[in-house]
């Protein structure tokens, strides 16, 4: 029985373990909030479980009143873990259905008045044995046996919960299920199934019968459902991970969203108010120059040089502000905003930066074309900024599948870094990701990169 009782403690020490160590901080889920108690049932009922074991290395071993001492030990964990089960079902039950609110309440103190009376009737009887029967029989059968029952009741329930609707998996329910059934054989296996007694239903369903209707000790069936529940239990912490991914999605799109919003605010106001400050210099300059004397002629060339600079500087300008806020997106559509773009960085930043485009059909959506426009946008400037590159070639194939490639000269090894872990790589997948489509970065024959994006 020592490998029994152990892998028996083994099981709910793991469980127990496992909730602790998941991490919930900021979990929005009411599970969250009430598992704990079972991780406490597992921990503890693990020690009362080896604790067993010990024992079964017999008084010659431990002596007389060590052994009394770790029997007297064990019960009182054992029991209370119980309590912590028949907690955590209750609490879930009352968090699904607020008005059993005072019920649990109820409940609560009548299990806190149990466990105090059986702590003194013990001291009252210096623990004998038939304290340590009478109490085994309380606590199971008005513990342990409604404790997994209302949990199995709340975990099939949890299943249905509004706030989990969004994170169905294809395996969560029947993770959900398949634990609140361990929960009822473990109800009626820990709870039920006691030593024999000489009332009912202790006389009846009690060790010895099942023994020998299955040919096996209880605790070997009670250990198969930890293990069981264990699995089950690791399984639907699985929930919280699937939690903070949604989490970091929408923090993501928040992300993306301000992005936009805060670029394309840029650009109007460079388009609308600066620009238009710049031609202001500009047709003051004019103005100062046609009103100069013909005989200042280097003030009049001072004029004209002030002039061309202002031109300059708003067609700079303007090409940051299409750069920010392409309007041709939705004006004249995808393949016309790219070309305009690759024309301006050519011009702006003095690189070979070229777009080709294989396929006429310019049909996109609106909301794929703009997310496609960003992600060139983000990958040319990677290749310009971080890898310096000379050339750059962004392609677009409408042929069968929408595919958008940005390959560039630039030494990839230097923004390795930025690339795939960056924030500016981790905007571009989440843009993809949005158009319905993958994103994946590779190495050119030059040394360069190639990113593309396929819808």
């Amino acid at each position: 029985m020592i490998p029994v009782f152990f892998l028996y403690g083994l099981a709910f020490f793991l469980l127990g373990f496992a909730i602790f160590m998941q991490s919930r901080k900021g979990s929005d889920f009411r599970l969250s909030r009430y598992i704990v108690l079972l991780g406490l049932f597992g921990l503890l009922h693990s020690v009362n479980e080896w604790m067993d074991m010990f024992l079964l290395l017999g008084l010659d071993y431990w002596g007389q009143q060590a052994y009394k001492v770790i029997g007297i030990v064990r019960f009182f964990i054992g029991k209370i873990s119980y309590v912590f089960l028949f907690l955590f079902g209750l609490s879930l039950l009352k968090s699904l259905y607020p008005k059993v609110k005072a019920i649990y309440y109820a409940i609560l103190f009548a299990h806190i008045f149990m466990m105090t009376g059986l702590f003194v009737y013990g001291i009252a009887r210096n623990f004998d044995a038939i304290w340590f029967l009478r109490t085994d029989y309380t606590a199971r059968y008005f513990a342990a046996f409604p404790g997994a029952i209302l949990s199995g009741i709340g975990i099939w329930l949890y299943k249905d919960a509004d706030e989990i609707q969004d994170f169905k998996k294809d395996l969560l329910p029947i993770w959900f299920k398949s634990c609140a059934v361990l929960f009822w054989c473990y109800a009626i296996l820990a709870g039920l199934i006691v030593k024999e007694g000489t009332f009912f239903p202790a006389d009846i369903i009690n060790t010895t019968t099942f023994k020998d209707m299955t040919g096996l000790p209880v605790q070997v069936f009670r250990a198969a459902c930890a293990i069981g529940l264990s699995i089950f239990i690791v399984r639907i912490l699985r929930l919280f991970e699937y939690e903070r991914s949604r989490k970091l999605e929408k923090a993501y799109s928040e992300i993306v969203r301000i992005s936009t919003d805060e670029q394309e605010r840029i650009g109007r106001d460079i388009h609308d108010d600066l620009c238009q400050e710049i031609t202001g210099i500009q047709l003051m300059a004019k103005a100062a120059e046609n009103g100069l004397d013909p005989s200042m002629v280097a003030q009049k060339t001072a004029m004209t040089k002030i002039g061309e600079i202002a031109k300059i500087a708003t067609n700079k300008a303007r090409g940051m502000a299409k750069n920010l806020y392409p309007v041709e997106i939705t004006e004249r559509g995808l393949i016309h905003a790219l070309t305009e773009y690759c024309f301006r960085v050519s011009e702006i930043h003095k690189v070979e930066c070229t777009f080709l485009l294989s396929g006429t059909t310019d049909n996109i959506d609106h909301m794929i074309s703009t997310h496609l426009f960003r992600i060139a946008q983000e990958a040319v400037n990677n290749a310009i900024r971080h890898g310096q590159a000379t050339q750059v070639k962004v392609n677009l194939n409408l042929n069968n599948v929408i595919l958008l490639s940005i390959e560039d000269n630039g030494t990839a090894a230097d923004r390795h870094v930025s690339a795939n872990e960056g924030m500016g790589m981790k905007i571009m997948k989440y843009r993809a990701s949005i158009a319905g489509g993958i994103i994946t970065t590779n190495h050119a024959a030059d040394g360069g990169t190639i990113i593309e994006v396929k819808i």
